[in-house]
């Protein structure tokens, strides 16, 4: 399940395949997994091994949530086994805004020779996210910090705002 267990913007697009192994069972049992209340079958290899395909119609209909998967089979003297699992869906992407640099998005020949701080909020981060701010033709990182609820600081060296004019 998208290798890490969460489901992103980019994957909620695509089909999810869902996979796994057992043991006891013979090639051809089917296995049922049930993800928000709707099943989705597959059956076993020579080796117990399955997988199943839910549909990106079905994946993009998830919400933002984290949802248990559950997995079951019956071999062919009745006896049954099932195992569960979460994934979490998290597919909102980040918005980035920047605070006005030198009160009014002009930098002048003054403010460039005394650096500025870049500052600004960050919604749908977690802390320590990395925020990459590109200037012309340098690149500045920061570091989300929660106490300052999502904000961002980044304070750019003396001269190396090359002109820069926000907006």
């Amino acid at each position: 399940m998208a290798g890490d267990d969460l489901i992103n913007s980019s994957e909620k697009t695509q089909d999810l395949i869902v996979s796994g192994g057992s043991s006891g069972l013979t090639a051809g049992t089917v296995v049922t997994v049930m993800l928000n209340g709707k099943a989705y079958s597959g059956t076993t290899d020579i080796s117990g091994n399955w997988s199943v395909t839910v549909p990106a119609d079905q994946v993009g209909a998830l919400g933002e949530a984290i949802y248990t998967l559950s997995a079951s089979a019956t071999n062919t003297v009745g006896n049954s086994g099932s195992a569960t699992h979460t994934v979490n869906v998290e597919s909102q992407l980040p918005g980035v805004t920047i605070n006005a640099i030198a009160t009014d998005d002009i930098i002048n020949a003054a403010e460039v020779a005394t650096g500025q701080t870049i500052s600004g909020t960050v919604r749908n981060a977690a802390e320590n996210d990395t925020v990459t701010v590109t200037i012309g033709n340098n690149t500045y990182t920061a570091t989300v910090r929660q106490r300052h609820a999502g904000c961002h600081h980044r304070r750019q060296p003396a001269g190396a705002a090359g002109g820069y004019r926000g907006g």
